[in-house]
């Protein structure tokens, strides 16, 4: 058993005899990525960063930080490749910064589309005349 308080708690929750005859859930408690350790509350504190990323979906490009989506993306699209290579891989890791990556590159695209030049073609092409064959006719002179 290790020193501290931490590990105390630990085995004082996982004698209790519902999770001591429950295999799976006395593995994730013993799991060295388990809520008993920094490795996994930090990536479930992290959600909340994905979380508020997904609810500004409607948010207006002017008031969206580019500094800040760039961050977003970057950083979990590192993180998402990293935490599969630490040990002991943190699959909550990986999976809060793939969807982190996601959302990021998301309000990144919406940003490029809405507020560069490329927006002016889009504009053009969705809105362009339509021009029919039956406007020209089939005959020479």
């Amino acid at each position: 058993m290790g020193f501290g308080i931490v590990p105390r708690i630990q085995a004082q929750v996982t004698s209790i005899p519902f999770i001591a005859n429950n295999a799976s859930l006395k593995g994730l408690l013993e799991h060295p990525a388990g809520p008993f350790t920094i490795h996994f509350w930090a990536p479930t504190a992290k959600w909340l960063i994905s979380a508020a990323n997904i609810a500004d979906v409607n948010r207006p490009v002017e008031k969206m930080s580019l500094p800040q989506q760039t961050a977003v993306s970057v950083t979990g699209i590192i993180w998402a490749r990293y935490s599969l290579v630490v040990v002991p891989i943190n699959y909550n890791l990986m999976a809060v910064n793939a969807v982190m990556a996601c959302t990021g590159l998301f309000h990144l695209f919406v940003f490029f589309v809405q507020c560069t030049p490329i927006n002016s073609l889009l504009r053009f092409i969705t809105h362009a005349p339509r021009i029919s064959l039956s406007n020209f006719s089939g005959g020479g002179s």
